[in-house]
């Protein structure tokens, strides 16, 4: 049977981008005959296990509480024998590897995407020509390279890694949710975590690190609170600096107005983006993509983010959302005060936010689009949810 193997050096720990973006591959391959072959770096709780395992789909994962990279020489030796695939793709391991030459050994043909995101203030330097060269000797079986954003795909090309004709800019995708069911979702998670439904609730929904910006967004809040005492703001979440983002919350006198759910499975299906007035997307590093704030436009939240990396290509600046300085409260506080102070403004960018997605990042589209690079024969294309379900 005809097979494409997908490596991702990813630990699938909840419902997210990532999981709905492999499982929608997954789909599409099944509806035009392919089996979907998913080597994750760890197994999956049972939740997201069953998420993934759609029919067509094996789940190829180390055992219970054991992770590993996959896109080494030896796990993907592994792999290559075993399901013997057409198409070999590899997601989030390192670009410079010889891997490439062991598909191309197998007779597969191997993709990568580059989801990586760029430290903050990061420069390129000028890189050698012969180290360009063994560049390219190393990466010459590699077919297409996939980057998820222009953003992206411009970092990608200044490299020279590879040709520029096999570099394709590919951005991430989500799926879009049923909007229909977007208020049972709102007031399902407000009860849940103890927020008054006429309380004006700013969320993020992020790994708790530094480069997210999250003690810019909780120092910005306290100027927020000066002029709507009613507002809350809800960190979802969990990760290495929680406990640091707690005390600084507390140590600014708002710890009872914030609300920090720790991690959660599956943010989209919980409502924690729908329950939102305005989400926030703060990041100091340059974001490759930003699933989140895709996430939440397609649940037409609007949204305040970082001018920065590829968030700009989500993010239209007073269509689609606002933009701010990275890194800096006072912009923060008053970019989600003007759209708490109007009702009207956070309609029309959640309207804009939605139709955003459903034309240029929906998820079915762009696996469909990902097939026609394998060369891959398609299916009837996805029909996209219209926002008009809620705004009319």
């Amino acid at each position: 049977m005809k097979t494409v193997v997908s490596v991702f050096d990813h630990f699938p720990r909840h419902i997210g981008g990532v999981e709905r973006m492999a499982r929608q591959l997954s789909v599409s391959l099944a509806e035009v005959g392919y089996r979907a072959v998913l080597a994750f770096s760890a197994e999956p709780p049972p939740d997201v296990r069953e998420f993934l395992e759609t029919p067509g789909v094996i789940l190829d994962t180390p055992p219970a509480g054991v992770r590993l990279p996959r896109c080494t020489a030896g796990s993907v030796r592994r792999l290559l024998r075993q399901y013997s695939p057409e198409i070999l793709h590899l997601h989030f391991g390192s670009v410079m590897t010889s891997v490439p030459w062991l598909g191309k050994l197998h007779g597969a043909r191997t993709y990568m995407t580059v989801h990586d995101s760029v430290p903050e203030g990061f420069a390129p330097l000028p890189i050698a020509e012969w180290k360009r060269l063994v560049a390219r000797l190393i990466l010459y079986p590699v077919e297409g390279v996939f980057a998820v954003s222009e953003f992206s795909a411009q970092y990608v090309r200044g490299k020279a890694w590879f040709p520029p004709e096999r570099v394709y800019s590919h951005p991430n995708a989500v799926e879009l949710p049923d909007l229909a069911a977007k208020l049972v979702r709102r007031d399902r998670w407000r009860s849940l975590w103890n927020v008054p439904e006429d309380a004006l609730l700013l969320s993020t929904v992020s790994n708790m690190i530094p480069e997210k910006g999250l003690v810019p967004l909780i120092q910005a809040f306290p100027a927020i609170l000066s002029q709507f005492p009613n507002a809350r703001l809800a960190l979802v979440g969990d990760g290495r600096s929680l406990p640091d983002f707690r005390q600084c919350a507390d140590s600014l006198g708002i710890g009872l107005k914030v609300t920090f759910t720790g991690h959660d499975p599956d943010p989209s299906g919980s409502g924690a983006f729908d329950a939102a007035d305005v989400f926030c997307a703060p990041s100091t590093w340059q974001e490759a993509f930003g699933f989140s704030i895709a996430e939440a436009l397609s649940h037409a939240v609007p949204v305040v983010a970082s001018r920065v990396g590829g968030i700009p290509e989500l993010v239209l600046d007073e269509v689609t959302g606002l933009l701010v300085k990275p890194g800096s409260p006072a912009e923060i506080s008053a970019a989600v005060a003007s759209l708490f102070a109007s009702p009207a403004l956070r309609i029309r960018l959640a309207y804009a936010g939605r139709r955003h997605m459903e034309y240029n990042f929906d998820l079915a589209t762009s696996c469909q689009a990902l097939l026609r690079h394998y060369g891959v024969a398609l299916a009837a294309q996805s029909r996209a949810v219209s926002a008009a379900t809620i705004f009319g």
